[in-house]
């Protein structure tokens, strides 16, 4: 008798610094690597890499500009308070420096936050599965049937890379993933390598 697994839904947002982190700890976690310091993180609550062997882990990118937009929010809630903007960047520094995950920034880059749609819709793209993109890759228009978030365990781990080098392009190498460019260059290397989408 199989057990139906549970389920978690990650949503993020590419220009959150503190999704980046979750980002890091679920691509740890689905490619099984270690950080440098992983003795010393898991024993705190908030740096515990999950065992996520019979887990469904779906990836649902959000874009918070259009929730702030339609509320009527004018500026990021933690950018208005100056100190808690210094804060939140010293924070995620801090985090992801345990993971062993050097070079974020410790203040507010200049260009942030970057528009995210089409990192965001890439991601959701590849979220569909490998049927899906096939589709498209076609030419023709995926019918709703073929839409869907259980992918198998190998495409969940591919989308966790994808997700993962998004973030590590935006806020450590510092480039644009608003640019075609840049995104064309991380889906070539991290999902439209060979066997990938199979």
């Amino acid at each position: 008798m199989s057990s139906t697994p549970a389920v978690i839904n990650f949503w993020f947002e590419f220009a959150s610094p503190y999704s980046m982190i979750s980002a890091l700890r679920l691509f740890y976690a689905l490619t099984n690597k270690q950080a440098p310091h992983a003795a010393q993180i898991q024993n705190m609550a908030s740096c515990h890499v999950p065992e996520l062997k019979n887990i469904r882990i779906i990836y649902r990118p959000v874009f918070l500009g259009g929730v702030f937009k339609a509320v009527g929010q004018q500026s990021i809630p933690n950018m208005a308070v100056p100190i808690k903007a210094h804060y939140l960047f010293h924070d995620v520094q801090r985090s992801l420096n345990l993971f062993g995950c050097p070079g974020f920034p410790g203040t507010r880059p200049a260009l942030w936050p970057r528009n995210t749609v089409l990192a965001g819709r890439m991601a959701w793209m590849l979220s569909q599965g490998p049927e899906y993109i096939q589709v498209l890759d076609s030419g023709r228009r995926p019918p709703a049937a073929l839409q869907s978030t259980q992918l198998e365990w190998a495409h969940t781990k591919t989308l966790a890379e994808f997700v993962w080098r998004v973030y590590e392009s935006e806020f450590i190498a510092s480039e644009d993933i608003g640019s075609e460019e840049v995104m064309g260059r991380l889906w070539d290397a991290f999902v439209a390598r060979p066997g990938q989408l199979n």
